[in-house]
């Protein structure tokens, strides 16, 4: 089964393709935004950018409490960059769902 991984920031495998390897090994599906203008002014469209993924990794975009019901295969929201202050950390109190960062690129 491979697990679909969003990235809302297009300098990420330019920043740290290290860490794109990581999740190619572990059987996860790189998904990049193809509009590098699309700014998201709202939640919907976030929320439906996101639509079925597993994962999702930000860099300046909230993940707002409106986003996490929208997104039901969503399990892992994990934040590029220092701190998680960008999501709403109180959904990682359900069982399906982590909320961490991706540490360590390189920029």
């Amino acid at each position: 089964m491979t697990l679909k991984v969003l990235f809302t920031l297009r300098s990420f495998s330019k920043a740290s393709p290290e860490l794109l390897e990581v999740l190619k090994i572990n059987r996860c599906e790189p998904i990049f935004q193809t509009n590098p203008d699309l700014k998201f002014k709202n939640d919907q469209a976030l929320a439906k950018l996101i639509g079925d993924a597993d994962g999702v990794i930000v860099g300046d975009y909230r993940l707002t409490d409106f986003v996490f019901p929208h997104c039901p295969w969503l399990k892992v929201a994990s934040k590029h960059g220092v701190g998680v202050d960008g999501i709403e950390i109180a959904k990682a109190k359900e069982p399906r769902m982590r909320v961490t960062r991706a540490g360590g690129g390189k920029l």
